[in-house]
């Protein structure tokens, strides 16, 4: 979808929907109003509230309401499609939410997703893994692994899981980019779960060897997976740490 396109839908849909009166409101109760708001908008309107109020209430009050999130993107759909417009600061709940992005079935989604890639689910070995990432890093995409910790714990002859959630740029001249969820597999016998920028035809190109049925059940495994860089942190010395 083009920039031009994508203003234009915004400024409709900031005219069309319902205000949202959040204004001493605590996190709870401002996301129910999001919800229920999403659940009575124009389907066009839905990446208004991503990138506007779903935004904000997550950079300030995700932790606190992690889990009253995911239910809410588990249970209202409209809500969830919303919700995949927002890019929030967060890489651990970005991890933690990747998964539950309905596919985009809108009637643009074959031209932003022609070939059917998102939610599709290749496994690949190690070497596979970490050239792809290499490949990210090459090109200073914004989301890859993380070098040092992950060649320290990965599995060598490990097999790991990699899936499309959003088709981050596709424009005309440029090369294509997907918005990638990896399950990776440690040495402690844990796959965690990391976002990854790779090119369109990088991913193209990667084996497409599990059936339908085996894509369906390594989507749900990549549900819940414990975020990586949440694992990574967790091991950081003190000083280190973010404040």
């Amino acid at each position: 979808m083009s920039l031009d396109k994508v203003f234009a839908q915004f400024d409709r849909a900031a005219r069309r929907l319902p205000h949202l009166h959040l204004d001493g409101l605590s996190p709870s109760e401002q996301l129910a109003q999001i919800v229920a708001v999403a659940d009575i908008a124009d389907p066009d309107d839905l990446g208004y509230l991503g990138v506007g109020p779903i935004e904000a209430l997550l950079d300030t009050y995700g932790d606190e309401i992690a889990d009253e999130f995911e239910a809410a993107l588990r249970t209202h759909r409209p809500f969830a499609v919303a919700y995949g417009w927002a890019a929030i600061q967060s890489d651990e709940l970005s991890e933690r939410f990747a998964p539950l992005i309905p596919p985009d079935d809108e009637a643009d989604s074959e031209d932003e997703d022609p070939d059917g890639l998102i939610r599709s689910v290749r496994e690949i070995d190690t070497a596979t893994l970490l050239a792809v990432d290499a490949s990210w890093l090459r090109r200073r995409r914004r989301r890859g692994l993380y070098p040092g910790w992950v060649h320290d714990h990965i599995v060598r002859e490990g097999a790991h899981l990699i899936s499309p959630v959003a088709v981050v740029s596709d424009e005309p001249g440029e090369p294509g980019e997907l918005l990638c969820l990896v399950a990776v597999a440690m040495t402690d016998g844990v796959r965690r779960a990391a976002l990854m920028s790779v090119l369109r035809t990088v991913f193209e190109g990667l084996p497409d060897a599990l059936s339908e049925a085996d894509q369906e059940n390594s989507r749900a495994a990549m549900e819940g997976l414990e975020s990586l860089s949440q694992w990574i942190t967790d091991r950081m010395p003190n000083r280190l740490r973010r404040p």
